[in-house]
C-alpha cells in the first residue's frame, strides 16, 4: 500500500474543468475536522502546555458540538478518505471526530461518562510502553521535578527543559528524568490521577463503543530516530495494542505531531504497519490533507466556551 493523495487521483493531473469540479466540491462539502485532546479532569491543576479541561467545561464542549455539527466515526472518516465524494453536500453542518492523546486514566474515568449520556464516540490514541505501567508520562515526572520544593518551579525552565528532552532517544531521556527525580525526592510512580490507562480499562472503552488508535510505544519524537527505531516504535505500537485487545487498530497519531515531529519515514512505517491513516496536530479539514498520512487535527486546549466555538468555526473554514 502506499500513500495517497486527497482525492485519490492528484488535482494537477486532472484537465481543468475536473480540477474546478473537483475543488468545488470539496468546498461545497460540509468540512470535516478531527478534535485532539489530552485530558478531561474534575478541577485541572498546574498546566504548562493548557491540554487539560475541565470536565464540566467538556460537557458544554460536548452538547455544543452536538447541536451544530455532526459527530462522525473512525469508519466514517476513513470512507472520507477512500471516497472523498461520499461526503453529502446537502448536509451543510460540518462533520467532527473526536480523539484523546496519550491515554490518561482520566479520558476512561471522565470523558468516558459524558460521552456515554451524550451517545458519542471517541478514539484514544495510546502509548503501548505505558499501558498497565503505572509510571508517569515523562513530561509529568518532568513537571514533578521543577516544581518540587527544591526545583525552583519556575515555568520557563521547565519549558526550556521540554524542549531540550523531548528529542532525546526515549532510553537516555527516561534515564536522565529517573536520576534527576532521585536527587529531588519525587517518585516516578505516577500518582493515580495522573497515569495511564491499563489494560482492562481500554478494554472497558473499548466496549463502552469507543476506539483505540496508536501513539508508538514510547512517546517519542520520531524524526529524531533512525529509520529501524521509528519502525519499532509505530509497527511495535500496534502489534502490542492489537494483542492485547483482540482487535486491529486503524488510526495512527504521532506523538507531538507538529510539521518537525514526523516525516515521509514516519508516513511509510504508519503505511507499513497497516494503518488506514494517521493524524498530525495541526488545525486544517481532512479533505484538504496531502496524504492519507498526514491527516490534520486541532488541539483543543484549556478555553472558555466563546473562544471555543469562534476557533471551532475558524478550523471549519475552507
Amino acid at each position: 500500500m502506499t500513500a495517497q493523495l486527497l482525492p485519490a487521483e492528484p488535482l494537477k493531473r486532472l484537465p481543468w474543468t475536473r480540477r474546478l469540479a473537483a475543488r468545488l466540491r470539496r468546498s461545497w462539502a460540509p468540512p470535516t475536522v478531527v478534535l485532539a485532546y489530552h485530558r478531561v479532569l474534575p478541577q485541572p491543576g498546574r498546566d504548562p502546555h493548557r491540554l487539560a479541561v475541565s470536565v464540566a467545561a467538556f460537557e458544554r464542549r460536548m452538547v455544543w458540538l452536538a447541536s451544530n455539527a455532526n459527530f462522525i466515526t473512525p469508519a466514517e472518516l476513513i470512507e472520507e478518505v477512500d471516497r472523498p465524494r461520499s461526503v453529502d453536500p446537502r448536509d451543510g453542518r460540518p462533520r467532527v471526530m473526536l480523539t484523546f492523546d496519550d491515554g490518561y486514566v482520566d479520558n476512561h474515568r471522565h470523558a468516558l461518562p459524558v460521552l456515554q449520556r451524550l451517545g458519542l464516540t471517541a478514539t484514544v490514541f495510546a502509548t503501548s510502553g505505558l499501558i498497565g505501567a503505572d509510571r508517569s508520562f515523562w513530561w509529568d515526572l518532568l513537571e514533578r521535578i521543577h516544581f518540587a520544593p527544591a526545583g525552583g518551579g519556575r515555568l520557563q525552565d521547565y519549558l526550556a527543559d521540554h524542549t531540550r528532552l523531548r528529542g532525546m532517544p526515549p532510553a537516555l531521556r527516561d534515564a536522565e528524568l529517573t536520576d534527576r527525580a532521585r536527587a529531588a525526592q519525587v517518585d516516578t510512580l505516577a500518582p493515580d490521577s495522573d497515569r495511564p490507562m491499563r489494560w482492562e480499562e481500554l478494554r472497558d472503552w473499548c466496549a463502552a463503543g469507543m476506539e483505540v488508535g496508536g501513539h508508538t510505544r514510547s512517546h517519542p519524537l520520531l524524526s529524531a530516530l533512525t529509520e529501524d527505531e521509528i519502525r519499532r516504535e509505530i509497527i511495535g505500537c500496534k502489534l502490542d495494542i492489537e494483542a492485547e485487545l483482540g482487535r486491529p487498530l486503524r488510526l495512527f497519531a504521532y506523538p507531538y505531531g507538529s510539521h518537525d515531529a514526523f516525516d515521509e519515514r514516519c508516513e511509510r512505517a504508519a503505511d507499513e504497519a497497516g494503518f488506514a491513516c494517521a493524524m498530525a496536530n495541526r488545525a486544517g479539514q481532512v479533505r484538504w490533507a496531502r496524504s492519507r498520512f498526514a491527516l490534520p487535527r486541532c488541539i483543543v486546549r484549556d478555553s472558555d466556551a466563546e473562544e471555543f466555538a469562534t476557533l471551532f468555526r475558524e478550523w471549519c473554514r475552507p
